[in-house]
């Protein structure tokens, strides 16, 4: 029935395997847990770095077009904005996030 994972060898206890099982259900009680947690910091930091890669590809763009053969200058221009953009995507991705939460309560009639 199970012809997948007899290549495994899952009748053996070896102490890797029993230390990645371990870390495994740590992680998953941790998810269970704290998810909401982990949610709510991974929006913000998935909307940094959205807005960090979008101006990082505009600057790169705007770097393959310059003429000069170091762009020192215009690589720190570029990183400098690309921060800049990133913070900005993160602070409006909590101040959004946060308000359809409460759009979400009332909605849901949740106190």
């Amino acid at each position: 029935v199970l012809k997948p994972l007899e290549s495994l060898n899952v009748h053996s206890c070896d102490t890797s395997g029993i230390v990645m099982v371990s870390i495994l259900c740590l992680l998953c009680l941790a998810v269970c847990f704290f998810g909401y947690r982990i949610y709510r910091f991974a929006f913000s930091v998935f909307a940094f770095l959205v807005g960090f890669g979008l101006q990082a590809a505009l600057g790169s763009a705007w770097i393959s077009q310059s003429r000069d053969s170091n762009g020192i200058t215009e690589k720190v221009i570029v990183v400098v904005c690309a921060i800049l953009w990133g913070t900005l995507f993160l602070v409006l991705a909590r101040r959004c996030s946060h308000g359809s939460r409460l759009e979400c309560d009332w909605i849901l009639s949740i106190d």
